[in-house]
């Protein structure tokens, strides 16, 4: 069995037809909601996610694609509803941050890097992921982060960096969230670099914009996180 993850360079069309006539359900998979793993019906098999909607607003994001967006493979409308086929994931930084390996400061920045990538590509259509967290935030088997649920996307005329900066203190602390509303801060900021300091400080107030250039967000290859999702 394989993993589908293919990318359209046009938009799919929606199906008339429920998905059901082209995949099997396998199980419920934990992904910040509501989402069955799937496999096609022919043979070899290929593995998706599935996930039911209520409303069309995805016809519209199908547009947005970029390679730390989770994927959208396919459409169907079915009974009013509508469900949409997406990269199958092998976890979430979620199930990543609770297990017991450590998470140095290479994989939070690894991690931080393809967070903003993928909301900063949103941004140039005023997009804004209104509740990102840890729980949707994706990972394929390269190590690669897919940020989900696009159904929680907002307009917006400058979207902010917090929720990254949340993220990159749940990894540094062991899931521990940081308190709400207030500046971003560690327990044991001795732990970590001053630039991982700096970029908490300025992403506890600031905009996608003011941390585009900030040193935290070197590039370092998202294969450092195959280790946590194989």
């Amino acid at each position: 069995m394989t993993i589908r993850t293919t990318q359209h360079d046009q938009p799919p069309t929606v199906r008339i037809e429920s998905p059901w006539n082209t995949y099997t359900a396998l199980r419920l998979l934990e992904r910040g909601g509501e989402v069955i793993a799937a496999c096609t019906h022919k043979v070899p098999a290929e593995m998706v996610a599935i996930k039911k909607l209520s409303s069309d607003y995805v016809k519209e994001l199908r547009k947005y694609q970029h390679e730390n967006l989770l994927a959208i493979i396919d459409l169907y409308r079915s009974e009013g509803e509508f469900y949409v086929i997406t990269d199958y994931t092998a976890t979430t930084l979620k199930q990543i941050i609770a297990i017991k390996l450590p998470l140095e400061e290479l994989h939070v920045s690894a991690t931080c890097r393809q967070v903003f990538e993928g909301i900063q590509h949103l941004s140039r259509f005023g997009l804004a992921h209104r509740k990102l967290d840890s729980s949707k935030v994706l990972f394929l088997s390269d190590g690669c982060a897919k940020i989900a649920h696009f159904d929680e996307c907002q307009s917006t005329e400058s979207a902010a960096a917090r929720s990254i900066g949340v993220i990159a203190v749940e990894m540094m602390q062991n899931g521990i969230p940081p308190k709400a509303d207030k500046k971003l801060t560690l327990k044991h900021p001795e732990r970590w670099s001053a630039e991982a300091s700096n970029f908490l400080e300025v992403t506890s107030w600031g905009t996608l914009k003011d941390i585009e250039k900030n040193k935290f967000l070197k590039y370092v290859s998202p294969t450092v996180m195959k280790p946590f999702v194989e």
